[in-house]
């Protein structure tokens, strides 16, 4: 007898083995209890008291199974929370030995700037918070959620138009964003595309010491020397997991889009 054929045959069987793993003995098996148990004994209040100080307010834990926690490499960790600040809710990132949040502090400031109607604005920053810490807060959004799989073409359509706006604004400013994917490129409450997490991003004609790696979930192109990073690129790869993708591929909302293909993009050698 085939066990998982015949578990399959019972949908609410396999929702609950998924609750039971996912939800319960995974966070065992990873130390991700462990780790909480830990923080909420030695860091949480003072961080929480110290994110006070700066004028946050209702702070609350944010997506903590996302955490990092200095398992990786680099031994990096990094939490994230909510809270309310000068009246506005707020999304916090805090981090420590990860280039990348610096990297995303400092764009953060320039294209905060600009005024881009696409991506959060920044409320506040600190590159030396609780002293080995960094901190960005931008402005948080409800009812974010990606792009769905069975967009129609329709709204496919009208997605590559307000990419084409977005691609051609980071242009202007000779920015690569480099981390194209559902995660990062969402929907607000309104359909309209946002634009999330700076990390990798480099600007052109400036230097950054991220740490360029191959990250799952991100599109690139190979070379035999490495990966280019090219924002217009990424974008249709992941419009390539949709339904509706093949009906859109004649519009002149796609084509414009694949012309920018090559524009604005930078290489990683390794």
């Amino acid at each position: 007898m085939n066990i998982r054929k015949e578990v399959y045959k019972h949908p609410l069987l396999v929702k609950l083995i998924r609750f039971l793993y996912h939800d319960i003995i995974e966070g065992f098996i990873n130390g991700y209890y462990w780790y909480m148990i830990k923080y909420s004994l030695n860091e949480k209040r003072k961080e929480i008291l110290d994110l006070q100080s700066l004028g946050f307010e209702d702070i609350k834990l944010y997506k903590t199974k996302s955490w990092r926690r200095g398992e990786e490499l680099d031994h990096a960790h990094r939490r994230y929370y909510t809270a309310r600040y000068d009246k506005k809710k707020a999304f916090i990132k805090i981090a420590k030995n990860d280039k990348t949040i610096q990297n995303e502090i400092d764009i953060a400031d320039m294209i905060s700037e600009k005024g881009f109607v696409f991506t959060p604005k920044k409320l506040l920053s600190s590159s030396s918070f609780r002293k080995t810490y960094k901190m960005l807060a931008i402005e948080f959004e409800d009812n974010l959620h990606p792009i769905p799989v069975d967009i129609n073409k329709d709204e496919m359509k009208r997605c590559c138009k307000e990419f084409l706006f977005i691609h051609r604004s980071l242009s202007d400013i000779k920015l690569v964003h480099a981390d194209i994917h559902k995660g990062n490129l969402m929907f607000n409450s309104a359909n309209h595309l946002v634009l999330f997490d700076f990390g990798i991003s480099k600007f052109l004609d400036k230097p950054n010491k991220v740490d360029y790696v191959a990250r799952p979930g991100t599109f690139y192109q190979r070379t035999k020397n490495g990966r280019i990073y090219d924002d217009a690129y990424s974008f249709l790869r992941m419009l390539e997991k949709m339904p509706a993708y093949s009906e859109i591929i004649d519009s002149v909302e796609y084509r414009q889009v694949k012309k920018r293909i090559g524009l604005t993009k930078f290489e990683v050698y390794n």
